[in-house]
């Protein structure tokens, strides 16, 4: 029997179609995550924020790495484990061969690392990119965003654009009560 190359529709108990795989030589999902911009000072922002994190996060996982999915939408950052070193045998030596597979391991657990925060920093600059221009001056313009930017905390960026999207700006003089 012939296999055949289509995608499986749902009813079939097979998927609806075929995952594309994320191409790193184009913009970074341009397509996918068009017209989701996260707004400020309109009605329905709220409700259009959530929307958009959730667009961001599913994309994020689906293209970068199920560690995107969960930084961005439960604001948790991935933990990299060094391997543990080798332990000495009966004649109090390590031998050359664990050696190696430990400097294998460590490297490859290295370049992880690296790999990861170089795509945090693109997904940081992804989420500014896609913010309307006033919600990029109130988050640019607070003091400690230079420290997010250098550091591409995603976390901080997300939480300040939650707290504005779902507070008030607080007044300039705070009421005060008769006590």
């Amino acid at each position: 029997m012939e296999e055949s190359t289509k995608p499986r529709s749902a009813s079939s108990g097979g998927f609806s179609g075929f995952r594309k795989k994320a191409d790193t030589t184009s913009s970074i999902g341009e397509e996918q995550l068009k017209g989701h911009t996260f707004v400020y000072g309109v009605t329905g922002q709220k409700e259009k924020f959530a929307k958009s994190e959730k667009i961001f996060a599913e994309w994020a996982g689906a293209y970068l790495g199920k560690e995107y999915y969960h930084l961005i939408l439960n604001k948790q950052e991935a933990v990299y484990n060094e391997p543990a070193e080798p332990t000495p045998g009966k004649d109090g030596k390590i031998s050359t061969g664990k050696w190696k597979k430990y400097e294998l391991e460590l490297r490859l657990q290295f370049e992880k690392v690296e790999k990861y925060n170089t795509n945090k920093g693109k997904l940081f600059r992804l989420l500014m990119v896609q913010c309307q221009t006033a919600r990029k001056n109130k988050l640019e313009g607070r003091p400690d965003y230079q420290t997010w930017e250098q550091n591409d905390d995603v976390v901080a960026l997300l939480n300040k654009m939650k707290e504005l999207v779902y507070n008030t700006e607080k007044p300039q003089y705070e009421p005060w009560t008769q006590q």
